[in-house]
């Protein structure tokens, strides 16, 4: 799980040094990075146990495909909000990836 834990907060933190450095250029496109990210990360962290793998070494390959799944659901569902909604699309996110 240490493993995971690790890759889904590599991947969280390079996102947001990423979105604070370029993320006024194309919020959009950032805003779905990040739902991409949080989703492959919840897929890497939750899934193993529905799957019935071993969460406690290195992804499997079917986790990796759940994981590339989950990050294309997550950059899809905040793609799909309303627009405005919120009137910042980084307000949200930021605080999230820091954490």
């Amino acid at each position: 799980m240490e493993t995971r834990l690790l890759l889904a907060g590599l991947a969280l933190a390079a996102w947001s040094r990423a979105a604070r450095r370029w993320g006024s250029s194309r919020p959009l496109f950032w805003r779905c990075a990040f739902g991409a990210v949080l989703g492959a990360a919840a897929a890497l962290l939750v899934l193993p146990s529905y799957l019935g793998a071993d969460g406690s070494g290195p992804p499997a390959p079917r986790e990796w495909a759940a994981a590339a799944v989950l990050a294309l659901l997550g950059a899809w569902w905040v793609r799909a909000t309303p627009p405005g909604y919120p009137a910042d699309p980084l307000a949200e996110a930021l605080p999230w990836a820091e954490s």
